[in-house]
């Protein structure tokens, strides 16, 4: 079986967002994994849609309370970093959102060491000592193709536009 998921049994994933494909959500793979999005992105829009997938309603603000309270138990976390610098730290680059906690909150700490990943400062550094697992790889991120707006699209823009004062400040 691919990715050896005949031998893995209901095992959940709950992720913030992913891109491109995701091979764990389909229909095939329904008795390996149980797929649970924080934030549904149209590569799973489908499978939760026809009930291969879950979707749990939250604010991003409030994701680390379901990891600290242990609401959402986590046993293995994956996560993306930079490769480690002279003092062993890597950074999380581009996803400084609720990584840290979720590294804080797990068991098991398996990260891919990628080249490509930004780095950055702040709190999105994780020193080596915290990883359990470093997989080196030398890939480019995922990147969200801006698409053209479709006419239901554009009309809502322009719907909207006429609603916000110039100017304004639009937290999204």
């Amino acid at each position: 079986a691919e990715y050896g998921a005949d031998e893995l049994r209901n095992v959940e994933l709950i992720h913030l967002h992913t891109e491109g494909s995701a091979p764990y959500a389909d229909s095939k793979y329904i008795n390996s994994f149980k797929v649970n999005n924080l934030f549904v992105g149209s590569n799973l829009r489908a499978a939760v849609q026809e009930g291969r997938a879950g979707y749990i309603p939250v604010f991003l603000s409030e994701v680390p309370l379901l990891f600290q309270r242990n609401i959402l138990p986590l046993d293995v976390v994956l996560i993306n970093v930079s490769p480690p610098d002279k003092h062993g730290y890597c950074s999380l680059g581009t996803s400084v959102d609720v990584a840290i906690t979720a590294v804080e909150c797990t068991k098991k700490v398996i990260a891919q060491s990628n080249p490509q990943m930004p780095r950055t400062h702040g709190d999105g550094l994780i020193h080596v000592s915290c990883i359990d697992s470093i997989v080196e790889v030398d890939e480019p991120l995922p990147v969200l193709e801006r698409q053209q707006p479709n006419q239901v699209e554009s009309q809502i823009g322009k719907f909207i536009t006429t609603l916000i004062p110039d100017l304004s400040l639009i937290h999204i």
